[in-house]
């Protein structure tokens, strides 16, 4: 039989499953230990986030989370080479009364909303 992995199988107690939920959307572990059921409280929120069942749940979470979004590592950086070796110039469509977004190679067009933020001035 495979053996399952760390943090995969809910938790017994409902507020630590939710404690872990939480934390994985809003990386916050006052917050989460709040929004779980329990009276805000800084020291105990640590305690419990330090517990390993609770950590491998967190983790179960996140990766899931980005296998949903299908985010990684690999995929994050070469993006990010993309915009730090590009020519802007390149991106950019000129004519007599506007500049438009083309896009780049490995990037597309994901990163027009930070060229929506760019003020252009000649």
């Amino acid at each position: 039989m495979a053996k399952k992995e760390p943090g995969s199988t809910p938790l017994k107690d409902y507020k630590h499953e939710l404690f872990c939920r939480h934390y994985a959307n809003t990386l916050s572990v006052i917050d989460s230990y709040e929004l779980a059921g329990f009276t805000r409280d800084g020291p105990n929120a640590h305690r419990l986030f330090k517990k390993k069942p609770i950590q491998d749940r967190i983790a179960w979470y996140m990766r899931e989370q980005m296998a949903r979004l299908d985010i990684s590592v690999e995929k994050t950086l070469k993006h990010l080479a993309a915009i730090a070796y590009s020519n802007p110039l390149e991106m950019l469509h000129f004519t007599e009364t506007n500049v438009g977004f083309k896009g780049f190679y490995g990037v597309g067009n994901r990163t027009h909303g930070f060229f929506q933020a760019v003020e252009f001035v000649r």
